[in-house]
């Protein structure tokens, strides 16, 4: 396996930032249906998660598409009867919002936004059955990211999850069964960090859905980008995200911040462009 970079010949790939390639306990960075944004909190967390002793791992795109007339990857060629069932759903797909201007909540499943994500689900999903069976996940995802790793529940070597910013509903359609049903039945421990102002659902979400037992919340006074430098909120988010590696994955890597080795190449960067140290990011 590729110490740096793990594929799976789509359009998206897994990029190791920090740690050992072979190390058993990982984060898996999962961002938004935009992937180039970055948030200033998931960068900080991810960070000190690295000084918890995690590997740390980012899903981004390809950097180049594939050359017009290049190979298709093994598995893409789908049946004469999935691809008329994906033509026949895309077909309704673009009636719907025609005829009542957006998805209603029971055509949702029919909508791309779900569709989006069962894509990126099952791509990430390829990915970490590449790793040993002995390999655990824990799954960092905002908005979208955060959704998708709803979905990753049954994936054996995902170990738990911390969303960001999860999309309970659409600013402007509202809700949607594909965005909060199956949350009443996940089994993965699970963590939802909710700016008390996002615009995706606030704290009134916890009244208003049904959830398993496994998933939790923190709400903070924060919106959808989860972009503040405020150094309290920083705090306040790793020391959650600390007590529930501890109650749910078995503690930490290491009881204390290690830090990294002198030789080993980080890649967490921050909104500026610039690597960040373990000394700038970190809590202290």
């Amino acid at each position: 396996m590729d110490r740096l970079v793990v594929s799976h010949g789509g359009g998206c790939h897994l990029r190791l930032l920090a740690g050992n390639a072979d190390g058993l306990r990982n984060v898996l960075v999962v961002g938004r249906s935009n992937r180039s944004f970055r948030s200033i909190q998931i960068d900080r967390l991810a960070a000190q998660m690295r000084d918890w002793g995690f590997a740390v791992w980012r899903l981004e795109p390809q950097p180049t598409p594939p050359k017009e007339g290049a190979a298709i990857p093994p598995g893409s060629h789908g049946s004469a009867c999935s691809s008329m069932m994906t033509a026949m759903s895309s077909a309704v797909s673009r009636c719907i919002p025609k005829v009542f201007g957006y998805y209603p909540s029971w055509a949702d499943y029919l909508s791309p936004s779900y569709a989006q994500v069962i894509e990126r689900r099952d791509e990430v999903q390829s990915m970490l059955d590449q790793f040993p069976v002995s390999a655990r996940f824990l799954l960092l995802g905002h908005s979208m990211g955060a959704r998708v790793g709803t979905y990753l529940d049954r994936q054996s070597r995902v170990s738990g999850h911390v969303g960001f910013g999860y999309p309970f509903q659409h600013p402007e359609e509202g809700p949607a069964l594909s965005r909060v049903y199956h949350l009443r039945k996940l089994k993965v421990p699970t963590l939802i960090i909710q700016g008390r102002n996002d615009a995706y659902g606030g704290e009134e979400v916890a009244r208003t859905y049904r959830f398993n037992p496994s998933i939790s919340f923190l709400f903070v006074e924060d919106d959808h980008s989860y972009n503040s430098a405020c150094s309290n909120l920083t705090w306040q988010i790793t020391t959650r995200v600390g007590a529930f590696i501890a109650e749910t994955q078995g503690g930490l890597p290491c009881e204390h911040s290690c830090g990294r080795p002198d030789d080993q190449p980080d890649q967490l960067v921050g909104k500026e462009g610039k690597s960040k140290s373990c000394r700038t990011l970190a809590v202290s």
